[in-house]
């Protein structure tokens, strides 16, 4: 992009520079996906030679790695943008060794990479599950048999499968809401898929005012490296050849996690979390509060939001309002005071994950931006960086801070004014490549 920027800059005052310009736009077209494949391959090669696992990698679009995974043979959902093919593993032979490459969408459309043989990939995922358990002799034999000796043996193996699966993720829920956050996460990436994952979040008693854009909210506790929502992926994943088996296998465990802690009769955490849904809503958008009731004053701390922002904020409380109803039998100005009465969650108790998480959502808000945010840890040679209006900012500043006293102060955080030059270069240049930002 500096060249592409550094180009029409001498144009404008060497016209014949045009031409250059062309033909560098129409070098980045056609090497695209050969400057993709060897961006991905020295990267693979990189983590092999230092010993490391895996890595995150900034300057690569998902998009462009999930296109390199289905090249090189990864099983796809058949549904155009399904979650399912957000983390993608492919086989392949470097060096006369045999390697499991896994790529996963990562925050701000990055990609995380991990490499690892494919014997150190089976023992890491028996070890997770526990070697004594069933499913991990499974992973020992190989598969689930397509064949079974007789009528009842393959349900019977598939059963067993579910059974220590549910096992697993139970084992890393630590509560009710932890169980519940997992659950509506899961409704939140089903409601995406194909027909049968459709239909099972219309069946599973919840409404959309409680699962929708349940991935934005989530907590280390839920997808974190020790946590139930990263177990259940590296479990089914193991079945990704059969992607009907692999989304079948899912939604009964998730079918089964509602049963077994009763989720869809627990009225009070459901309740709890939908009035905390509200509360959050009321204090962030002006404009909710009287589309809802005349009788209740307009919090102090709401904004004034965009009018995109103002309009689906308003359907998001109104379903709210209308589900607590049903669960509550409460009228309208009733939930409102008890959504404004409900005890927000403190700074101390929120995870590095939801900060970064929070910080993200505000980036890619309409907000017209003003200043860029670069998170940098001392020690490591990554960062993170955010784009936000000045009134983000300050929403941003305030975040940040929690996550100084978090980390005990190990990362600077910078921030730059955006040139407005660079909004008129990307909007006329990016859709030349999608893929790589260089």
């Amino acid at each position: 992009m500096l060249v592409i920027i550094t180009l029409i800059i001498i144009s404008i005052f060497f016209p014949p520079a045009w031409f250059a310009l062309a033909a560098y736009i129409g070098y980045l077209v056609l090497t695209k996906k050969q400057r993709r494949d060897r961006l991905i391959m020295f990267e693979i090669q990189k983590l092999i030679a230092t010993g490391q696992e895996e890595t995150i990698l900034k300057h690569l679009y998902y998009d462009a790695a999930k296109s390199f995974a289905a090249e090189h043979g990864a099983s796809m959902s058949p549904y155009k943008n399904d979650p399912e093919d957000d983390c993608l593993i492919i086989d392949m032979v470097i060096g006369g060794k045999e390697y499991s490459v896994c790529v996963q969408r990562w925050m701000k459309d990055e990609t995380m990479l991990t490499v690892k043989t494919k014997s150190k990939s089976r023992e890491d995922i028996v070890d997770s599950i526990g070697k004594d358990s069933f499913l991990a002799e499974i992973l020992n034999k190989g598969s689930v048999s397509d064949e079974p000796t007789n009528e009842t043996e393959g349900i019977e193996d598939k059963g067993y499968i579910i059974v220590n699966i549910t096992q697993g993720v139970n084992s890393r829920i630590s509560s009710e809401r932890v169980a519940l956050q997992f659950v509506l996460e899961e409704l939140d990436a089903a409601r995406q898929g194909n027909e049968a994952a459709v239909q099972f979040v219309k069946n599973s008693g919840f409404s959309p005012s409680e699962y929708e854009g349940a991935m934005q909210n989530s907590f280390e506790e839920v997808d974190g490296p020790d946590g139930p929502q990263q177990f259940l992926l590296s479990s089914v994943m193991q079945f990704a050849s059969d992607m009907d088996f692999m989304v079948s296998l899912r939604l009964k465990v998730v079918e089964k996690i509602i049963h077994d802690w009763g989720l869809n009769k627990q009225e009070k955490g459901r309740t709890d979390n939908l009035l905390q849904s509200l509360r959050n809503i009321l204090e962030d958008d002006d404009s909710v509060m009287p589309a809802l009731t005349k009788n209740t004053p307009v919090p102090a701390s709401a904004r004034t939001r965009h009018v995109h922002f103002r309009q689906k904020n308003i359907d998001s409380a109104q379903n709210i309002v209308s589900t607590l109803t049903v669960i509550t039998g409460d009228d309208v100005d009733t939930i409102i005071k008890n959504a404004l009465q409900i005890t927000p969650q403190e700074d101390d108790e929120i995870s590095q994950d939801e900060i970064i998480a929070k910080l993200s959502r505000l980036s890619e808000s309409e907000d017209i931006k003003t200043c860029r945010m670069s998170i940098q840890p001392i020690n490591e040679i990554w960062s993170w960086d955010f784009e936000f209006s000045d009134e983000e900012l300050e929403v941003a500043n305030d975040l940040v801070s929690v996550l100084y006293d978090m980390r005990n102060g190990d990362f600077i955080a910078p921030v730059y004014n955006i040139v407005k030059q660079k909004k008129l270069a990307s909007s006329s240049f990016d859709d030349f490549d999608d893929d790589i930002p260089f």
